[in-house]
């Protein structure tokens, strides 16, 4: 798990999922706020080398404090197995990025592959 830092009083938080390799990637990701309960909701799919997609949380980063920004990755590939798969999940706020970033790299298998990146949100 990544632990990122935001700042009280900014714009909300965005999560970038970006692919640079050529695989089919689907995305589903939550903000779980600091009591437990879901707070937003994202999802979507990708296709392409250098594809991504950029989904604004819409929620106060003063709620995001203490919560957790959880993803599901799932790969396919229509070459099948061992092509190597590189996928960067990143978070921003106020156009800045925020680090850690989250980098998926391995090999595909004849099935899909999920992977569970997850962000820890602390106060910078």
């Amino acid at each position: 798990m990544a632990d990122i830092s935001i700042s009280r009083g900014q714009d909300k938080l965005s999560v970038k999922i970006e692919v640079k390799s050529l695989q089919v990637v689907g995305y589903s990701g939550q903000l779980i706020g600091p009591n437990q309960n879901l707070a937003a909701e994202f999802d979507g799919n990708l296709g392409a080398t250098t594809d991504s997609s950029i989904n604004a949380l819409g929620i106060s980063p003063d709620d995001c404090i203490g919560g957790f920004i959880n993803v599901i990755i799932v790969i396919a590939d229509p070459l099948g197995a061992d092509q190597n798969y590189d996928i960067v999940i990143s978070v921003f706020q106020a156009g800045n990025l925020l680090l850690p970033i989250i980098s998926l790299t391995g090999k595909t298998t004849s099935n899909e592959v999920t992977r569970f990146p997850q962000f820890h949100i602390n106060e910078a």
